[in-house]
């Protein structure tokens, strides 16, 4: 977390209210995930109007400032993502980032 120009690192204390969170089979697998716990447990407890997007800390530092709050969250690995794609699941929003990016109208497959 990053607020008044200082770095907090937050960790959850007590893993089992994620079994309180995650109810049902399906929702424990997004327990692996820091941006699904984010979601659940820290950004539900602020009235968001506007949420901005970065990839890169300096822009992270500039548009926190000082009278707003930045969070840093680690991203799924790939295997997460396989793990997650090959059974159907949807990722949260922004969870993942991939560089470079596919160009637009890339054709995969041969047109006869």
């Amino acid at each position: 977390m990053y607020t008044n120009g200082l770095f907090y690192f937050l960790k959850l204390k007590n893993k089992k209210i994620l079994d309180k969170i995650f109810k049902n089979k399906e929702e424990r697998n997004y327990q692996k995930l820091d941006v699904y716990i984010f979601h659940k447990l820290v950004l539900k407890k602020f009235k968001v109007k506007e949420i901005l997007y970065t990839h890169y800390l300096k822009e992270l530092k500039k548009i926190a400032g000082s009278s707003k709050i930045g969070f840093i969250l680690r991203s799924p690995s790939l295997e997460t993502v396989f793990s997650f794609a090959s059974r159907g699941y949807l990722l949260p929003q922004k969870s993942t980032y991939f560089y470079p990016k596919l160009p637009s109208g890339l054709v995969i497959r041969r047109i006869s």
